[in-house]
């Protein structure tokens, strides 16, 4: 019989749980957009967890403001003791907390945690002082905390991918960063690496110039990452032009697919006869990559594909360039074919 209660107990638990976070939901929308009087203090577990469900929620002005009606409980402050626990569990809880909260008094904090910290508490430091700059308003104030978190991962390594995921967080406070963290001519390639790749993601076509620069990087990762972000950003300034075209060359070969991607970003007249030529890499990847190119410079790209499937001296250009052909004209097919709506079936 006892065993049996447990699961009833638990659910009943979970549902009181569920309706008074929605009650103190209701509660924090009533403080901010109809000026009710706040909650008085202290907040119970749920009322905290309902206001930064909410926070997380909210942008702008009211965002700001429930981010500085929670400071008035002194949420801020128990939160960083909490991030300073020996112990991982509560550390990490206080960290994600943090970065829905979005408290500016626990940037500085923030900061040292993401300096000091092991690899999965840095990671999660990082999404919060992310956060929180992306909420934080635009000024003097937001520009020293910009160059102190680009410093701060400068100094504290984070792998690649996930120092871009947290770069891409930033939103408009991405660009200084950036900016400053391509600018450096020692920065570590990982670095790099992931700063170019967070521009192509978010589409930061300012910044094409900062990553044009690292396409004949040494390293090829950081070769490659420069030219899948000018892929990404469509247009490629002239003065890369050169260093574009002898990438198509690079001995490394996804370094050479990346280049034909990109080379689309170019003049017609100048990449037309390039891509055609590079049809014929040894590499499956890198014909692909080509013909998809020409494929997307319009008729001028279609006829010089369709010359290659014709009588283009490497036979594996020939049928890659009759594949991607094929491979468009069904996609157009099945574009212009209407859809058919199934006829109703009536039970009987």
């Amino acid at each position: 019989m006892a065993p049996s209660s447990r699961p009833r107990s638990r659910s009943v638990l979970e549902r009181r749980h569920t309706e008074a976070l929605s009650s103190w939901t209701e509660r924090w929308i009533q403080t901010l957009l109809y000026h009710a009087d706040p909650p008085k203090p202290p907040l119970t577990l749920a009322a905290e967890e309902s206001a930064l469900a909410l926070r997380d929620l909210l942008r702008g002005d009211d965002g700001l403001a429930l981010t500085e009606l929670l400071q008035g409980y002194s949420l801020d402050e128990r939160l960083i003791d909490r991030m300073r626990s020996r112990r991982l569990a509560p550390r990490l809880d206080a960290l994600d907390q943090l970065s829905r909260a979005r408290f500016r008094t626990a940037f500085e904090p923030l900061v040292q945690a993401f300096v000091e910290s092991d690899a999965v508490a840095r990671l999660m430091a990082g999404r919060a002082i992310a956060l929180t700059l992306a909420d934080w308003p635009e000024g003097p104030e937001r520009d020293r905390a910009c160059a102190t978190f680009t410093r701060a991962l400068e100094e504290a390594p984070l792998p690649s991918g996930a120092a871009s995921e947290v770069m891409q967080l930033l939103e408009d406070a991405a660009p200084q960063i950036l900016r400053a963290l391509l600018s450096s001519e020692r920065q570590r390639p990982e670095l790099l690496r992931a700063a170019a790749d967070t521009v192509g993601r978010m589409g930061r076509t300012e910044l094409r110039g900062q990553v044009g620069q690292w396409i004949a990087h040494p390293n090829p990762e950081v070769r490659s990452a420069a030219l899948r972000a000018l892929s990404r950003l469509g247009r490629v300034p002239l003065n890369l032009s050169e260093d574009l075209l002898t990438a198509l060359d690079d001995q490394t070969e996804f370094v050479r697919v990346q280049a034909a991607h990109a080379a689309k970003g170019l003049p017609q007249k100048l990449v037309l006869p390039i891509l055609y030529e590079s049809m014929g890499d040894r590499s499956w990847w890198v014909r692909r990559a080509s013909a998809e190119s020409l494929l997307r410079l319009g008729a001028g790209g279609r006829a010089a594909l369709e010359k290659a499937a014709r009588s283009h001296p490497d036979r594996f250009a020939r049928d890659m360039s009759a594949q991607v052909l094929a491979d468009s004209d069904t996609a157009v097919e099945d574009r212009r074919r209407p859809i058919r709506a199934r006829p109703m079936e009536v039970p009987a």
